[in-house]
């Protein structure tokens, strides 16, 4: 059974980037590609092999990131007394 060849928008839903990064990808040789005249074809197997070798171990046994608690505050000061501050006339 040959192997399936994905269109670069099939990559770049797979990859949720955009046109631009992964055409950019292919082209500097960081995911191997076929061209079959202008097409550019990515093997499905070159996809999921490019997406375990940049896989980081460190984001992957983290699991997922709550973005709110990563935000510096704006001051030193804790969020109640600024808002308090703040609501004053």
């Amino acid at each position: 059974m040959p192997t399936p060849l994905l269109r670069i928008n099939d990559v770049m839903a797979e990859l949720s980037i955009g046109r631009s990064k992964a055409r950019g990808l292919v082209w500097s040789g960081e995911l191997p590609a076929v061209r079959i005249g202008r097409a550019v074809r990515v093997r499905r197997a070159d996809l999921d092999a490019f997406i375990e070798a940049n896989r980081s171990a460190r984001v992957a046994d983290r699991g997922p990131v709550d973005r709110r608690s990563t935000r510096p505050r704006p001051s030193s000061e804790p969020a109640g007394l600024l808002a308090l501050r703040r609501s004053r006339p």
